[in-house]
């Protein structure tokens, strides 16, 4: 896939897009337009953040 075929792919996903159409692309153009599967954040991820967790820690102020 070139960049001319990613471009064309991706100006008439915008147009029928901007139309309210849901537009359906080939993975691998998809894929070469930058798509990715995102994953959210559980409250568990959170809670296991090393930078969020304050065990251990004692208050360095007077």
């Amino acid at each position: 896939m070139n960049k001319d075929e990613v471009n064309a792919v991706a100006a008439d996903a915008f147009n029928q897009a901007q139309d309210g159409l849901a537009v359906p692309l080939d993975p691998e153009m998809a894929e070469g337009m930058g798509a990715f599967a995102e994953q959210a954040l559980t409250l568990q991820d959170v809670l296991d953040a090393p930078l969020l967790t304050t065990e251990g820690e004692e208050d360095d102020q007077g």
